[in-house]
């Protein structure tokens, strides 16, 4: 699942870069590019707590992927343990 954002993202960033030199092209602080990609990487965890954590399906390309798991076994381990349950 994570694979088909990754996929639109990309198109909408080949389309922007497209049309650079036209009027329509909007402006984009680095604040929103960063906030972009924050909340991608928080869809691609939240999907892999979605999917059970399970490594069979991070191997198989389901869920979040691997970067997803990875951020939820990263998150996992920084948290104090009475909010773990819940990741």
């Amino acid at each position: 699942m994570g694979s088909y954002l990754v996929v639109i993202l990309l198109a909408a960033g080949g389309i922007l870069v497209l049309g650079r030199h036209t009027r329509w092209m909007p402006k984009f602080k680095l604040g929103q590019v960063l906030a972009l990609e924050g909340l991608t990487f928080s869809i691609l965890a939240l999907l892999a707590v979605l999917g059970g954590r399970s490594v069979e399906r991070v191997e198989a390309g389901k869920d979040g992927g691997i970067v997803g798991w990875g951020l939820v076994e990263m998150i996992d381990t920084a948290l104090p343990h009475p909010l773990a349950p819940f990741f």
